[in-house]
């Protein structure tokens, strides 16, 4: 989830609203530092079941911003998105305009006063199944930023429009392509021309680190905590723990995915050697063991939940990265199919040269798991199951 670190500054492991039986409120949101700045904060997203904070998740007690969308969103659910592949519309607009729409009236508003603002607008709809859909909002985009640029709206913001991943499930991510996909999600960051006049140190520090330094979500909330007038202060005074650098400061051309706090299997710092077949390769067959058995573990508290055997090794290449010396290990990326499933999980294994069990650093469910998991209820646990009643 890269979006917890962008908006806390921690860890997953750190929240409190990531548990299970417990909400959200208490997380230390970046818009709630810009609250106590005497900002106005919106928070709007565009679907009730696939929130943020609510997909598989108990959301909040109290409102989290000063303007939020949820009720919207509660209040047309039956008749938008019944599928995540279609219907993501509501009346004459796709649910993307209806939030884009929001966010302009925001600005607009405010722009007549003297109150500053910070919004986070996060859509999923139209992006979510099928990579074909996301043209359908070129046009709108296009216009929106258009608009804002041409009223002056933007001659007081730092704009910041990314995505959270990329495309993660389906044919695409079983690919390479699809691991940069998961691994390299989009970032853009335009700041004000009288901003760029006053801050030149910084913002060529921005331009150095966006073009070839190595980021991740950590670096971005400590970004916003410098926009953010005496947040910082604010921050550490309650326990916040820098594991970022602010991009407005140079980044070290060598950091390593460690001291980025970006995990072995999301670390983007390698290049792959290409293994001629992988089904028959001793090193991926060790691997993909490895996956499986970690899978089990994973789920073997749940009852429901199938116990799985590698079915084939749909895809396999070995990881040169210059942060791990190769004398002791291997690190390689492996595609497994398992059976009694339907399910593919793409992983990345560490295979050492001293005959330790080889240890697996992270796994992706590449394939859609629909309903096939609707026997558990935790929402990482859903990746890694299928219930013994789909089978």
């Amino acid at each position: 989830m890269n979006l917890y670190p962008f908006l806390t500054g921690r860890n997953i492991s750190e929240g409190v609203g990531i548990e299970f039986d417990k909400k959200f409120d208490d997380d230390p949101l970046i818009w709630k530092y810009f609250h106590q700045a005497g900002y106005s904060t919106a928070f709007y997203e565009d679907y009730k079941m696939g929130g943020l904070f609510h997909w598989l998740k108990k959301g909040f007690m109290a409102k989290p911003a000063d303007h939020y969308s949820r009720p919207f969103s509660c209040a047309v659910e039956k008749t938008v998105a019944s599928s995540w592949a279609s219907d993501f519309c509501y009346l004459d607009k796709g649910v993307h305009q209806w939030v884009g729409d929001w966010t302009k009236s925001y600005v607009r508003a405010y722009a007549k006063t003297k109150i500053p603002t910070f919004g986070f607008v996060f859509t999923t709809l139209i992006t979510h199944e099928y990579t074909n859909m996301l043209g359908q909002g070129d046009t709108y985009y296009y216009e929106f930023f258009k608009e804002l640029a041409r009223d002056s709206l933007l001659n007081n913001t730092v704009m910041i429009f990314y995505s959270d991943h990329g495309y993660r499930y389906g044919g695409l991510r079983a690919t390479q392509l699809g691991q940069y996909e998961e691994n390299l999600p989009m970032m853009n960051i335009v700041l004000p021309d009288w901003f760029k006049q006053k801050y030149p140190k910084e913002t060529s520090n921005l331009r150095l680190n966006g073009a070839n330094r190595l980021t991740s979500p950590f670096d971005m909330h400590r970004t916003l905590l410098d926009l953010c007038p005496g947040c910082l202060k604010k921050a550490k005074s309650a326990g916040f723990r820098e594991y970022g650098r602010s991009l407005f400061d140079p980044i070290n051309e060598d950091r390593t995915c460690l001291e980025a706090g970006i995990p072995n299997h999301f670390c983007g710092c390698k290049h792959t050697l290409d293994i001629s077949n992988p089904a028959s390769d001793k090193h991926l067959q060790i691997a993909a063991q490895a996956v499986v058995d970690k899978l089990n573990d994973i789920t073997k508290t749940h009852r429901h939940c199938v116990r799985y055997k590698v079915k084939s090794i749909t895809y396999g290449v070995k990881n040169v990265r210059h942060d791990i010396p190769p004398s002791q290990l291997d690190e390689y990326v492996v595609n497994v199919a398992v059976t009694p499933s339907t399910a593919e999980f793409s992983a990345t294994v560490h295979i050492f040269k001293d005959g330790r069990s080889p240890a697996v650093q992270g796994i992706s469910r590449v394939s859609l798991y629909g309903n096939t998991a609707d026997c558990v209820s935790d929402f990482e646990l859903r990746l890694y199951c299928t219930c013994d009643d789909k089978i």
